[in-house]
């Protein structure tokens, strides 16, 4: 008999169990914060954490080599506060 029941993917920081989805990612770039949207990832539950496939990460890892080449979609306001702000 075939056994059909598929292992549960765990996440390596808490444990949560991870589900297939899309996720914003920041990155920073020359330091520069990058907002990537709607990237495909499987998503821990618990924590958020989200992992890419070998595939989606090779993809994201050459995109931010060449983000200097691609028009953004848009540009955001983002805060800025310094440590001696939020560590108080």
């Amino acid at each position: 008999m075939i056994n059909l029941i598929k292992e549960r993917e765990l996440c390596d920081f808490c444990g949560g169990e991870l589900l297939s989805g899309k996720k914003d990612l920041e990155f920073k770039v020359k330091g520069e914060m990058v907002l990537c949207q709607d990237i495909p990832s499987k998503i821990c539950t618990e924590c958020g954490e989200a992992y890419l496939d070998a595939e989606t990460s090779e993809k994201v890892e050459w995109f931010l080599k060449s983000t200097k080449q691609v028009r953004p979609s848009k540009y955001i306001p983002m805060a800025v506060y310094e440590p001696s702000l939020v560590l108080r």
